[in-house]
């Protein structure tokens, strides 16, 4: 098999991830980008997850991110925990990802 792109494979990252905080299963992903207007199947998801895709179309991207409540660049730098943003406070766990908040150290002066 060819070598997947980078981009394809940040994209394959992100939306598993992305799918993952917010326990949505890849049929229902696949149903709310198709909604955004990118007919997509629960396998092909299953499939750009593991990376069996070379590359993506804009048109996923673009639907992906709608679907996500995200603009393309937030789909691939943005937060992906949409509970906690990826910090949750110190002292707590976030319930949608379950990253624990650490204390933030201050450098000596």
């Amino acid at each position: 098999m060819p070598e997947i792109l980078p981009v394809s494979s940040e994209f394959a990252e992100r939306l598993r991830a992305l799918r993952k905080t917010r326990k949505f299963t890849a049929e229902r992903a696949a149903a709310g980008i198709t909604r955004h207007g990118y007919r997509i199947e629960r396998h092909t998801i299953a499939a750009i997850e593991a990376k069996n895709v070379k590359s993506v179309p804009i048109d996923l991207v673009v639907a992906t991110a709608q679907f996500f409540g995200m603009t393309i660049n937030g789909l691939f730098t943005g937060p992906m925990c949409a509970g906690c943003s990826d910090a949750p406070p110190h002292g707590f766990t976030c319930d949608v990802c379950k990253k624990s908040g650490t204390a933030k150290t201050m450098g000596s002066q």
